[in-house]
């Protein structure tokens, strides 16, 4: 798929963050509960994957991304607004999460995020042929008996409930995925088994090596969010990869 092309940058987690933010205003402190957090994640994510597939159907990947990132612009505009309503009405310091932060995160958190994340990763890791197959088109993946729609929906399934798993833990993580995916589809160019398996221990290192960074700036509001630091480190990869792209194509 497009290098450019991540949860980040095409709204997906904007997405999950909306809908949680929603679900505070009106279910109060129960959003915040742990399956109802990732419950609210998931069905954002689900909500804003599906449209994005249905825009890659009608317009290709150049349409996808610039409808993409208008919608994550547009989404994020809506976070902000709704991550200062819902920190007003429950009480609660929100606001860290908009950037993506691991104050907030226990052990229960953790391993109920890790289960999720495993069942999607072998899931997908089990479908990747298939899901990279997706990349050419409907003709050719009918070619090999498979079938183009029925394979994207299990996959922004899949995508979905890991982006809403992570939002609901930590809120949104800016361009991990575009980083992290980037280098291993250069370490594996024609594994995407192998591209799954860099992409989840170079995020982790990325995330750890930040996250550690952002815990040694305190602030009066507690530790800097883990996300500003990857939105830096993102940005600057995105630029990058569009100056050796040759554009957005």
């Amino acid at each position: 798929m497009n290098d450019l092309i991540d949860p980040y940058v095409i709204g997906v987690l904007p997405g999950a963050f909306v809908a949680l933010s929603l679900g505070v205003l009106l279910l109060g402190l129960l959003a915040l509960t742990l399956k109802m957090s990732f419950i609210l994640g998931f069905l954002g994510s689900l909500i804003v994957g599906t449209l994005v597939a249905v825009v890659s159907l009608k317009y290709g990947l150049r349409g996808t991304l610039i409808i993409g990132i208008g919608i994550s612009l547009s989404l994020q505009g809506i976070a902000s607004i709704l991550a200062y309503l819902a920190s007003a009405a429950s009480n609660r310091p929100f606001l860290p999460m908009l950037l993506g932060t691991t104050e907030y995160v226990t052990w229960n958190v953790l391993i109920y995020v890790l289960i999720i994340g495993t069942i999607s990763t072998l899931l997908i890791w089990i479908l990747s042929w298939k899901i990279s197959a997706l990349e050419y088109g409907e003709d050719f993946t009918e070619s090999f008996r498979i079938n183009y729609k029925r394979v994207l929906g299990i996959s922004i399934i899949l995508s979905s409930a890991s982006a809403g798993a992570a939002v609901g833990c930590c809120g949104i993580i800016p361009f991990l995925g575009l980083i992290s995916a980037n280098i291993a589809k250069r370490l594996s160019p024609l594994k995407p088994s192998g591209e799954i398996l860099y992409s989840i221990i170079i995020a982790s290192m990325v995330m750890t090596i930040s996250d550690t960074l952002a815990s040694v700036i305190v602030t009066p509001y507690g530790s800097l969010p883990v996300g500003a630091f990857l939105s830096f480190i993102g940005g600057l990869a995105l630029v990058i990869l569009i100056l050796f792209e040759g554009g957005i194509v």
